[in-house]
């Protein structure tokens, strides 16, 4: 497990959106990295998602994981697809079809 940077992580305190999980809205919060690069969590803020204990044990979990993904495509740039090259159209396709089907 990688720690957030002190750069990221002043830029999560002060985003309102960091303050409660992204699942259940409890303000109780740790941060989750949602993805990685080449082996190593990415530490970039629009990669952390706000997590409470209970979601933060469950992101291996497919549903949760997805959901997490799924906030974190909306954060991201084209530079940030850029700079961490995957193919990120075909993630956004399946899960747009999935934040359909559980009205995320």
């Amino acid at each position: 497990m990688r720690k957030i940077s002190k750069s990221v992580r002043e830029i999560l305190e002060d985003d309102k959106r960091m303050e409660k999980c992204e699942v259940c809205g409890n303000s109780q919060v740790q941060w989750h990295h949602v993805a990685q690069f080449r082996g190593r969590q990415i530490d970039e803020a629009w990669a952390i998602a706000p997590a409470c204990l209970k979601h933060h044990d469950q992101a291996h979990k497919e549903e949760i994981r997805e959901l997490f993904e799924w906030n974190m495509l909306q954060r991201m740039t084209g530079e940030d697809m850029a700079k961490y090259p995957r193919d990120w159209k075909v993630l956004i396709n399946y899960l747009s079809k999935k934040a359909i089907q559980n009205n995320w």
